[in-house]
């Protein structure tokens, strides 16, 4: 795992599934909000908000405008309930904890700039010798830790349906760019040919969840007391995920980021979004 800015805190691995336990860490007495905005966009969103071919094709020649192309794609509203800075945080994290790849960039098929996609919140693989993982990613960008928990849990087991899946993949199969490097080997396996018993041997769920810490909130360093609690909770509230879901067909990435307030890093996000939107 390879994280630019976020602190790993607990780092757990079963046979199936793992918890990634993560936090934004302090500086000068107070928790990183702008440093968490610049880190977010900086690093990952070109990628999230722009298709394979489109990204790989920046130079110094087109960097600025595809900068203002891709801030623009995500939204034009100040909606705070709206997800996309959440499926951009899960973008960032799964990319550089499994060094995933994004196979199709969903929020840049938007009918327009103010409209939500449906589906998998992130479409992203992992090619591990002859193999393709397919990482089909949830994300609750919420400030209560048992309200995201309660609704990540039906989505995960709504869009594990038969009928749901096989309609996703028909639609990613759609929206797969062919300069993509996995695009054969992708179709072929969404294809409606394909069983679904292979294809769920290949499906991983990566699920990012955050909320607003009281541990976060009563901490403004990086200390060892702040680690030991911050872990206790994460390990708690892991229990609690997988008492709430059950057992799962698929392999679960539980990814876990507590926030001091989740607003005040909305507001944040979008102060740096609306700068991006005017390069």
């Amino acid at each position: 795992m390879n994280f630019k800015f976020l602190n790993l805190i607990v780092y757990q691995k079963q046979q199936l599934n793992s918890l990634v336990g993560l936090c934004g860490g302090y500086e000068l007495n107070e928790w990183r909000y702008k440093q968490f905005a610049e880190w977010l966009f900086d690093y990952h969103l070109l990628d999230f908000a722009l298709k394979y071919s489109e990204y790989k094709d920046i130079d110094f020649t087109t960097a600025a405008k595809k900068l203002r192309t891709a801030a623009r794609i995500i939204f034009q509203t100040e909606n705070p309930r709206r997800g996309e800075f959440g499926e951009l945080l899960l973008h960032g994290v799964i990319k550089e904890a499994f060094n995933t790849t994004p196979a199709i960039t969903k929020i840049y098929f938007k009918d327009g700039p103010n409209e939500t996609v449906k589906g998998f919140d992130a479409v992203h693989v992992v090619a591990n010798d002859n193999n393709l993982e397919l990482w089909l990613g949830e994300v609750k960008f919420y400030n209560d830790f048992h309200t995201a928990v309660s609704h990540v849990v039906t989505e995960i087991q709504d869009h594990l349906q038969k009928d749901y899946l096989r309609n996703e993949f028909l639609a990613i199969n759609n929206k797969l760019d062919n300069t993509f490097p996995h695009y054969e080997k992708l179709r072929k396996l969404l294809d409606t040919n394909t069983s679904l018993d292979q294809i769920f041997d290949a499906i991983c769920i990566p699920v990012l969840l955050t909320y607003d810490s009281t541990i976060v909130k009563k901490h403004n360093k990086l200390s060892e007391q702040y680690t030991t609690e911050l872990r206790e909770e994460l390990i708690a509230y892991d229990l609690h995920f997988w008492k709430k879901l059950g057992s799962c067909q698929v392999k679960v990435h539980l990814f876990l980021v507590p926030l001091e307030d989740k607003a005040k890093l909305f507001e944040t996000l979008l102060e740096k979004l609306k700068l991006w939107q005017n390069i």
